[in-house]
């Protein structure tokens, strides 16, 4: 559908699409961003997204002011997967202006691919909250660090991941450049390839003894 420039009208109903629990968009080349914030609190039974082959796609979730007519903003959002595909342009998928407002602690699975703008996946306020994240998996991205550098994160970030896959980020350095190591008891699968630029992906914290065979 390369005519359509938006999903959402501001004055849709307050309560319109509040069972709606999967949105499927692809081949949309004049979206730049799928989910407003003032649609945010509407969206309540939503628990998949997935997006794909949008050329002029720049964010996923996109900050607006909210106005009378909108629904109300959403401390948990109920989405558990999060597929992104073939989005050339994706600067972020969550906006700055966002992060403060709208938490997303029931993602449990997060695909990204083919996202040759996107320079990290998490800001750091969003990251620190997916405590139900279990799978995450990035493919031929632009990505440099997966959690930005600016924030702060705990070294518990991501408590449930169980697989982490990183194929062909040619440009990733490390998982997060912060000052101690990231603590994942969970973790069953780790898969990396073709990430040649990685500096540091996993390091010991220097309290704990060395673990031996």
């Amino acid at each position: 559908m390369d005519n359509i420039e938006i999903l959402w009208d501001n004055q849709v109903a307050a309560e319109s699409f509040h069972k709606l629990k999967s949105l499927s968009v692809y081949g949309c080349n004049k979206l730049v961003n799928i989910v407003p914030s003032c649609i945010l609190g509407r969206l309540r039974s939503l628990e998949s997204l997935e997006v794909g082959s949008c050329g002029s796609l720049e964010v996923v979730f996109k900050h607006q002011p909210l106005s009378l007519l909108d629904g109300h903003p959403v401390a948990h959002f109920p989405l558990k997967k999060l597929k992104l595909d073939g989005l050339p342009e994706l600067k972020c998928v969550w906006d700055e202006k966002l992060h403060s407002q709208d938490k997303f602690q029931r993602l449990h699975s997060i695909i990204v691919s083919s996202c040759k703008s996107l320079n990290f996946l998490f800001p750091a306020s969003i990251a620190m909250h997916l405590t139900q994240l279990e799978e995450l998996e990035i493919y031929e991205c632009g990505v440099v660090e997966l959690i930005e550098k600016e924030g702060l994160v705990s070294r518990d970030v991501f408590p449930r991941l169980i697989s982490l896959k990183l194929k062909y980020l040619i440009e990733l350095k490390c998982i997060y450049k912060g000052t101690h190591a990231l603590c994942w008891p969970a973790l069953k699968t780790l898969e990396v390839h073709g990430c040649d630029k990685v500096e540091i992906l996993a390091s010991q914290p220097e309290n704990e003894i060395p673990l031996h065979k």
